[in-house]
């Protein structure tokens, strides 16, 4: 009986066995894509590129705080995000002489699709689905011949939609010139040259046809379709700057959405009254730039990776009045800097993962409203380093949630603040809330930060504020101001970052 029960068991798993090893394991579904490209103005449509590739990675943090305040920044996805430069292909084919091409045995899912040739640029389809079996793009795909200019232009020139300007070396739209940039318009600027207009710039995209100005570096590699080719954003060398000058006029004052990246100034400002809105700044070393204006007005931007050390997302030197509102600022040295009496307003905005949030130099102005998390350096670091004298300072309903929220450092050569007033804040510090660095300047002895009516994380008490405090009283060897706490809430302020 017990060798009978061996045999059974035997059997049992060998018959397993031999059924498991017949079987094939499900292979992924595949499908097809055909379609048609074309090129304007020529006969033989050979020699296209099409190439698929994978979805742009979406920036979870951009993504939630897209979702959570619909009406701050720019809202991302495949069009804004997409950067074939890189990205590996997929699946790469060229096209026939009539201009048709088919892509075969590609696994089911969703893809960006990239047309290319030189001298005509590229045309992005984003996310085409691809099913299983026979699948066809809904419209034909145009190319169209690039522009290439240098130097003095004197003509008016426009950039259709899905047309390329290449801006081969320093370029300067002269007075009386113009250029006009379309919906869907991309201009190129090769690393280290200039893009400047003393002319007239029309430049409004769509929301869903975002304008795009970046460097024209690592285009001839993505020409090729090997797996090996693709950049990261360090490597793309920096065009200049693109330049609005001071006798530039821009239509309606108005630039909106468009998208600029890989520069050392991506937008430099010197026209009065200009409102920026609905734009993308990106992986260069400063964002927008504006400087000796009497206002310059900012909303609903993206200013992401700006990296120099004394440049920002958005840069306001000299500016005496305007607005930074409803806009997000995130992975870059400052997420806004401004210097030399600023009397505008900084608000409804959202800071993530900056060196600072906020860095103000001499600033007279009012910033409420704003959240501020994961900052390394500081959420606001504020200063005067110049001989000025400045009025009133107010930094009100603003929710801080970095190690350190405020920084106040003074250099020995300024004047000081008449006052400088937060009312109404959330400070939820794990270091300090508030840091004053000391100097010799005698003038700061008896000044003082005064803090009403906010609230503090875990703190129930003046003397448990004070601890995480550092003024006068903790550095009595230089000259310190005196941070003053006036009526502390026990439950958090209601910063309303969604009102209008």
């Amino acid at each position: 009986m017990f060798k009978l029960k061996i045999f059974i068991t035997i059997s049992l798993f060998s018959l397993i066995f031999i059924l498991a090893s017949c079987s094939t394991p499900t292979e992924t579904p595949k499908g097809d894509l055909t379609g048609t490209v074309n090129l304007q103005g020529l006969s033989d449509h050979s020699g296209i590129t099409i190439t698929l590739y994978d979805l742009a990675y979406l920036d979870t943090t951009i993504v939630r705080i897209n979702n959570q305040y619909p009406q701050i920044g720019v809202h991302i996805y495949q069009h804004t995000e997409f950067d074939h430069r890189l990205q590996s292909p997929v699946k790469s084919v060229e096209t026939l002489s009539d201009g048709s091409f088919e892509l075969s045995k590609i696994p089911t899912g969703t893809y960006n699709l990239v047309a290319m040739k030189a001298d005509f640029g590229f045309k992005y389809m984003c996310e085409i689905e691809i099913n299983e079996g026979d699948n066809e793009l809904s419209q034909q795909i145009d190319l169209f011949e690039e522009l290439n200019i240098s130097g003095n232009i004197s003509d008016d020139i426009v950039v259709a939609p899905d047309h390329h300007l290449i801006i081969d070396d320093d370029t300067v739209f002269i007075p009386g010139s113009s250029l006009t940039i379309h919906p869907g318009a991309i201009i190129r600027i090769n690393p280290g040259a200039d893009l400047t207009i003393h002319g007239n710039l029309l430049a409004q995209g769509e929301e869903n046809n975002m304008f795009w100005i970046t460097s024209n570096d690592g285009f001839e590699n993505s020409q090729r379709t090997t797996h090996n080719l693709t950049l990261s954003n360090r490597e793309i060398g920096l065009y200049n700057s693109m330049e609005l000058s001071s006798i530039a006029t821009v239509e309606n004052d108005l630039i909106t959405w468009g998208k600029w990246d890989y520069a050392n100034t991506c937008l430099l400002n010197q026209v009065n009254n200009l409102h920026v809105q609905n734009g993308i700044f990106r992986n260069g070393r400063c964002g927008l730039y504006s400087v000796a204006v009497d206002s310059t007005f900012c909303g609903n931007l993206l200013a992401q990776n700006c990296f120099g050390e004394s440049e920002g997302g958005i840069k306001y030197l000299n500016i005496n009045d305007g607005e930074i509102s409803n806009s997000i600022f995130c992975n870059s040295f400052n997420g806004i800097i401004t210097k030399l009496e600023f009397k505008g307003i900084i608000k409804l905005n959202y800071f993530y993962n900056n060196n600072n949030g906020i860095e103000i130099w001499d600033n007279n102005g009012i910033i409420e409203h704003n959240y501020l998390e994961r900052n390394s350096h500081c959420d606001v670091h504020f200063t005067l380093n110049h001989n000025i004298i400045t009025d009133t300072l107010k930094i009100m309903y603003n929710s801080f949630y970095s190690g350190y929220n405020i920084l106040h450092f003074h250099d020995p050569s300024f004047n000081e603040y008449s006052e400088i007033l937060f009312d109404k804040n959330n400070f939820y510090a794990t270091d300090y809330f508030l840091y004053t660095h000391g100097t010799y300047n005698s003038n700061n002895a008896g000044k003082e930060i005064k803090v009403i009516s906010s609230f503090f994380k875990d703190c129930f008490s003046i003397q448990e504020i004070e601890e995480k405090v550092w003024d006068c009283e903790d550095g009595i060897e230089y000259y310190m101001l005196d941070v003053h706490i006036i009526n502390f809430q026990f439950d958090p302020i209601d910063i309303n970052l969604r009102r209008n």
